[in-house]
């Protein structure tokens, strides 16, 4: 299943998903029932936030309530998240499909867009420009017809490094 994640965002950044549209559609069903049912499903924390991602931007409710176990005890997100800089990005992306009194989105899209802002003021031009680019145009924010040149350049600077 972790590869279908991988797989989708790369065709829904491309713009090339209307072929495969029926193919995501059953991968998205299994994934959200996945997110309902298992808690063990929630360890990685790039595949949580692009899970979670493209189920909400096609539709699918998932509560928000699958990031609580990002919390320590004192209720504050875990300071080890800071060194997922790749898990930051997704859930920066996850952040930005907040629906109106989901703190825990809130909470999180603040801290991910401070770390990595942070992140990127002391790191080589290929990462930081892949950072940059996820705070300026998240995927579903991004005017799709420029996206698939930009992804193919920071596919291939993630390929590369």
């Amino acid at each position: 299943m972790k590869f279908c994640y991988h797989m989708i965002d790369a065709i829904q950044r491309l713009g090339i998903e209307l072929p495969f549209h029926g193919e995501i559609e059953v991968v998205l069903q299994r994934l959200h029932t996945k997110f309902n049912t298992l808690s063990d499903c929630h360890n990685n924390l790039y595949e949580l936030a692009v899970g979670f991602r493209l189920l909400r931007q096609e539709g699918y409710y998932v509560s928000a309530d699958v990031f609580n176990n990002l919390k320590d005890t004192e209720g504050k997100l875990q300071e080890k998240l800071s060194e997922d800089i790749k898990g930051l990005m997704g859930l920066y992306e996850a952040s930005q499909l907040c629906i109106k009194g989901e703190d825990i989105l809130e909470e999180i899209g603040n801290f991910s867009s401070q770390l990595l802002n942070a992140w990127n003021t002391h790191n080589d031009h290929s990462q930081a420009r892949i950072v940059r680019n996820t705070l300026g145009h998240p995927h579903h924010r991004a005017w799709q017809g420029s996206w698939p040149k930009a992804f193919l350049a920071i596919f291939k600077a993630q390929m590369d490094g």
